[in-house]
């Protein structure tokens, strides 16, 4: 009797196993890869959203990406005992909903993209675990080592946006850096669960696509109309606070599996 349910388990465990996303994956090399999700070699136009909407040129757009990890499809845990025994209650992380999920591939080192450059922007090759790719995090980490100064890609920032905002006869120029309006929290620096979808194999390459014109609907003018010149916009601003939220914007951002 002991051994017929020993083969049953044995059975049951080995069947379960072949359901679980992700098992018996190998070691891969994959490449990272940033895109533009900007397809026009002529002005970046945005309408801002509201009743009176400004019409806005992306004159420049930066952004600070890495750290990025991909994580596998969530495993659903089986135990032959939960067959025989009580239930299990199985406890949540509830600040962070991706601190039980399983890395198959990361981007570590902090690299500078220009979001209006339609050339793609190889980053670096990795090491992954062959099979699904399903989701994304995007960090939004502090500037680090060269891109900390104000000689740097963002000017110390996490990203930096400059261009020309139109309505009517109205015009207004400006340039900002986004810096700390983004919380020191480790979930709102991030962008949680970007959904991907793709097979992970040996030479892969994980796309990672960003449009600026997310970052621009919301923002609003008013307040620096018939200033001269540029307008470096101070934090903390609504256009600020406008441009970190549609940062986070799942809307604005893509990612795939390639070759």
């Amino acid at each position: 009797m002991l051994r017929s349910s020993l083969l049953v388990g044995a059975a049951l465990s080995a069947f379960v196993a072949c359901q679980l996303p992700g098992t018996g994956g190998e070691t891969v090399e994959v490449q990272w890869r940033f895109r533009s999700a900007v397809e026009t070699d002529g002005p970046v136009l945005v309408d801002t959203i509201g009743s009176d909407p400004w019409q806005v040129e992306i004159l420049e757009a930066k952004l600070l990406l890495g750290p990025v990890y991909g994580f596998a499809p969530p495993r659903t845990a089986f135990r032959f005992s939960d067959l025989i025994g009580p239930s299990t209650a199985h406890a949540h992380a509830g600040d962070d909903n991706t601190l039980s999920e399983r890395v198959v591939s990361e981007l570590l080192n902090q690299v500078a993209v220009d979001l209006l450059d339609p050339a793609p922007r190889m980053l670096e090759p990795a090491l992954a675990e062959a099979g699904p790719l399903a989701s994304m995090n995007v960090l939004f980490d502090e500037a680090r080592f060269d891109n900390a100064t104000e000689s740097g890609p963002t000017r110390g920032g996490h990203a930096l946006l400059r261009g020309i905002a139109r309505r009517g006869d109205d015009e207004v120029r400006f340039v900002a850096v986004l810096g700390e309006t983004i919380p020191d929290d480790r979930i709102a620096r991030r962008l949680e669960s970007l959904p991907v979808g793709g097979e992970l194999a040996e030479g892969s390459t994980i796309e990672l696509r960003a449009d600026p014109r997310a970052w621009v609907r919301q923002m609003r003018f008013d307040d620096f109309v018939g200033q001269e010149g540029e307008v470096f916009v101070e934090e903390p601003s609504q256009l600020h606070n406008a441009w970190y939220l549609g940062l986070r914007d799942p809307a604005g951002w893509d990612a795939r599996v390639v070759d």
